[in-house]
């Protein structure tokens, strides 16, 4: 039987392997770890995202249920385990995943808006919709759910909704990363489709231009 010190010493050399990318020698020392450890989660979901980079998507699949299984109330590790189907292009499973780390943590932003976007990207828009709702109803001023919230607004064809909601965002001074980008873009998607192309164009260039001063 291993001691705690010497399953750790497995779990970093494994980790390594994955970390480094060297998922076939990787794989088998997971295999090996599930039978040290099977009680710890993480290591199925390491097990599991290691089977899926070599395109062992059946034993993926088992190992990212049981990482769920040993741990259902780990709203991160479900929304992880989301990420990881919508990566191997299983939609509904990883759907159903961000559905139970959202509702593993009833104040989590992210699983939602994770849920909205791939509902976005599915074409069901009522779903994005509901789940965007719910995030701005948590935080109203979370920059992920207004810039979705306008994302939402430009397919269904509320342009003037969408163009305002962009502009409060861009002048709020938004936090996040790609939020901070992405609505000056999105801003630009609307003008043109209002034709007002110059005006579009003038928006892109901004972010550019602050670049340099």
């Amino acid at each position: 039987m291993k001691t705690p010190t010497e399953l750790t010493t497995r779990i970093k050399e494994a980790r390594a392997l994955l970390l480094s990318g060297d998922f076939a020698r990787a794989l088998p020392l997971y295999e090996k770890l599930t039978r040290l450890g099977p009680g710890l989660a993480v290591i199925w979901y390491e097990y599991g995202n290691v089977a899926a980079k070599l395109r062992k998507f059946a034993p993926a699949d088992r190992a990212w249920q049981k990482a769920a299984e040993l741990d259902p109330r780990d709203a991160d590790l479900l929304a992880m385990i989301g990420h990881q189907y919508q990566a191997v292009r299983r939609s509904e499973a990883a759907c159903a995943f961000f559905v139970r780390a959202a509702a593993a943590d009833p104040r989590a932003i992210n699983p939602r808006i994770s849920f909205a976007v791939l509902s976005e990207k599915m074409n069901r828009l009522a779903a994005a919709r509901a789940a965007v709702d719910e995030c701005l109803a948590l935080d109203p001023r979370d920059d992920q759910a207004r810039y979705f919230a306008a994302v939402l607004d430009r397919r269904d064809g509320s342009l003037e909704t969408a163009e305002q909601r962009l502009r409060d965002l861009i002048a709020s001074g938004p936090k996040h990363p790609f939020v901070r980008y992405a609505c000056r873009y999105e801003l630009a998607q609307v003008l043109d489709r209002t034709e007002r192309f110059d005006e579009a164009c003038a928006g892109l260039l901004k972010p550019k231009k602050s670049c340099w001063n």
